[in-house]
């Protein structure tokens, strides 16, 4: 079980940019390359900065819970389902979710 870090974390626009692209998903190289540092800038952000480890750990606990709120939305609609024809709707639930839940399982 996951839980928020608490720590009110100071960061850098650079070090920012960087947890946006990890958080999103992207790799290290991909978020130095966003934030504008070297990759072992961002290695060692990730690794050795409790405020970056902090701020990246946040973004994907508000991820996840963004997520689970698509779930829920997403089970209520199959859950509502009584005809084929709201297969539709689940349909378009769902691609509301792919992008978020791939992010989150990758992070």
């Amino acid at each position: 079980m996951s839980q928020n870090v608490t720590l009110s974390a100071i960061i850098s626009a650079a070090q920012s940019l960087a947890v946006e692209a990890l958080a999103s998903g992207s790799t290290v190289t991909e978020a130095a390359e966003k934030a504008g540092v070297a990759r072992e800038t961002v290695s060692r952000w990730v690794h050795r900065d409790p405020e970056f480890i902090a701020e990246l750990q946040n973004r994907r606990a508000e991820m996840a819970a963004q997520v689970r709120c698509a779930l829920e939305a997403l089970g209520r609609v199959v859950g509502d389902l009584g005809l084929r024809g709201r297969i539709h709707d689940a349909q378009g639930a769902l691609a509301g979710v792919r992008k978020p839940l791939g992010m989150v399982l990758r992070g």
